[in-house]
């Protein structure tokens, strides 16, 4: 016999987990109890941090890392703290197991009414109605009422976590059957039979082949082809068939924000990532393209922007998923969905490839390379030329260049997020990454520290601004606990710069609460509060300091905060408007200044410019 909670924990190691992050409270105290005891043991291992939104976004990180993350804490506020979290690997497609105590069985409303908890609204203190609070952000989400059906739980949980599409599931135990005995040998099994199997109906074998090879005939007859790896290229761990199956085409390659780490951006091939906020030279390739095969991207506005009927308009769509309803859902037309997983997909793929025939794209492929990757680098020489306040455009991607390989980079979200998507240069095997379904500000740290502890505490970089630093600066405490080698470089703008620029764009300038004024938004001194928490910290004021302060920062062996001082308000970056073709991008919310559109027609040389661009009312335009 032994209790439910030390069985809970017992099977969190079966999965291979070594690590439950969360914090303790009043109604996870036996499971939290039980859990020290196993960390004597060497069984598993509680990392408490300071706030559940942290922990929740940390076990994030570690899963991206370990394939799988637990995350353990109390119940009420700490339920609806650790939703930010819980939102955002359902956005992003991890696989976590979120467990919350909850009031005693006898003072939970569950065994009342449907509209008992209207009236009286709770019994228990700290008692929430969390299983319907989180269904809408969980894959599966439920309340333990009887301790013989805690092995059907957590089986079910954990089998859906990582089936299918994967994503973060919930269970919520009340206190007092955490401490309940059972026997492990009388306990029911979950039968997977008992759901609908997510992966019913996705393609393999004879049936896969088929539509591949309807692919191969449209590359057959493709002279502009184009790949465009999402984030299932690194869920689905087939980075290097993407980039087998990449080079046999031979043609252009760019990505998504969340397949930034799919592909190396020193390789040849690539040119950019594309959306709205992205690169010129990417957005230019997508858009001139006859093919475009799309590799466990989904294809969101963020990408497409709102008018996705102009998107890749002169091209057909390849769009591999292996999620059904992605395939089907209104936007983007797909003229060849097919539904697999991409390591299916690759292996497929690679028993037909001797039917490909496909045309020279030489002249296709020299045209993105010069007329596009050449002509509109992220980076340009004169952003070198801006020594003080540093250009950030320029120091991230000297920031890029001398952190390894090995060296993960966590971004947050808002311009430092724009900035790090389009200028960090991943290298080959790094891993590269920010949560950009959920954009919650904060995210980079603790997401950071998590993966950190998977790694077994080596170093990772988070990139971030000083308005998403002081939405998770208690973990600096956490960090320094834990002696965990976080490099936090802090780019300082004085401001919620995102928010200035669609201030600019959309009401008239009016920078309520956003701007470095005394009734709106503020920041203290990063380097004394850093300090304060006995953390070392240093400030990087001018560019031509980045090497000598990168060279400290990496021969440290622990954490360290950097802030970098960078132009105050919004810094200017590249950005296509609502409603506005992905080609006709511009750098400057107010006034607007564009690419003239005679350098727009001249790019789309192979697919004539939407009216609304050639009709465009006169505006500044970049020299």
């Amino acid at each position: 016999m032994q209790t439910v909670a030390e069985y809970i924990l017992d099977f969190i190691a079966s999965l291979g987990v070594r690590h439950v992050f969360g914090l303790i409270g009043g109604t996870c105290g036996i499971l939290i109890d039980r859990l020290g005891e196993y960390q004597k043991q060497g069984k598993l291992a509680f990392v408490p941090m300071l706030h559940e939104q942290a922990a929740s976004m940390a076990v994030e990180g570690y899963a991206r890392q370990t394939g799988f993350g637990v995350c353990l804490v109390s119940s009420g506020p700490a339920v609806t703290n650790i939703m930010t979290g819980v939102q955002g690997t359902f956005h992003e497609s991890i696989p976590c197991l979120y467990i919350a105590g909850q009031q005693d069985v006898a003072n939970i409303y569950w065994k009342a009414d449907e509209d008992f908890h209207k009236e009286i609204r709770q019994i228990g203190t700290q008692e929430g109605p969390h299983v319907k609070m989180m269904e809408p952000i969980t894959k599966y989400s439920a309340l333990v009422k009887d301790a013989a059906d805690i092995r059907y739980y957590l089986e079910k949980a954990a089998y859906l976590a990582r089936r299918g599409r994967p994503g973060p599931v919930f269970l919520d135990i009340p206190k007092d059957l955490q401490g309940f005995k059972v026997d492990p040998e009388q306990l029911r099994p979950f039968d997977p039979s008992e759901v609908l199997d997510e992966e019913e109906g996705i393609l393999t074998g004879p049936g896969l082949d088929q539509e591949v090879m309807k692919l191969i005939e449209l590359i057959n007859h493709s002279e502009r082809p184009v790949v465009l790896m999402g984030a299932g290229v690194r869920l689905s761990n087939t980075t290097d068939q993407a980039r087998t199956f990449a080079e046999r085409l031979g043609g252009p390659v760019v990505c998504s924000w969340g397949g930034i780490d799919a592909f190396p951006h020193a390789h040849e091939a690539f040119v950019g990532s594309i959306g709205d906020y992205a690169t010129r030279a990417g957005n230019f390739t997508v858009q001139n393209c006859d093919l475009l095969i799309t590799l466990g991207s989904r294809l969101d506005p963020r990408q497409t922007t709102k008018e996705f009927h102009w998107f890749a308009r002169g091209a057909k769509i390849v769009m591999v998923d292996k999620t059904r309803k992605e395939l089907e859902k209104e936007g983007v037309k797909i003229h060849l969905p097919v539904r697999a997983d991409l390591r299916q997909f690759f292996a497929s793929f690679s028993r037909n490839e001797s039917a490909i025939h496909q045309p020279d794209i030489s002249e296709w492929y020299q045209w993105v390379q010069k007329q596009y990757k050449a002509k509109y680098p992220v980076v340009t020489s004169s952003d070198y030329e801006q020594d003080s306040p540093v250009n950030p455009r320029a120091f991230l991607k000297r920031l890029s260049e001398l952190v390894p390989a090995e060296v993960p980079m966590v971004a947050d979200c808002g311009v430092n997020q724009i900035l790090a998507m389009t200028c960090w240069q991943v290298k080959e095997g790094q891993r590269a990454f920010e949560n950009g379904g959920s954009g919650a500000l904060g995210f980079s740290v603790p997401a950071a520290f998590g993966m950190s502890y998977a790694m077994g505490k080596k170093p990772v970089v988070c990139v971030m601004g000083d308005g998403g630093f002081q939405f998770n600066i208690q973990e600096l405490q956490t960090i320094k606990n834990h002696g965990i080698p976080l490099k936090i470089f802090v780019l300082n703008n004085k401001a919620y710069a995102l928010l200035v620029n669609t201030q600019d764009k959309s009401y008239g300038g009016r920078h309520v609460a956003s701007v470095n004024e005394p009734d709106g938004y503020s920041a203290p001194d990063f380097v004394k509060v850093a300090e304060a928490f006995g953390i070392k910290a240093l400030r990087i004021s001018g560019l031509s300091q980045t090497d000598e302060a990168v060279k400290e920062v990496l021969g440290h062996s622990g954490p360290v905060v950097i802030e970098v001082a960078i132009p105050e308000g919004s810094f200017p970056f590249v950005f296509v408007n609502y409603g506005d073709a992905l080609e006709d991008s511009r750098t400057k919310a107010k006034p607007a200044v564009y690419l003239p559109v005679s350098e727009i027609r001249e790019n789309m040389r192979f697919v004539p410019p939407v009216a609304k661009t050639l009709e465009r009312e006169p505006v500044p335009v970049e020299k």
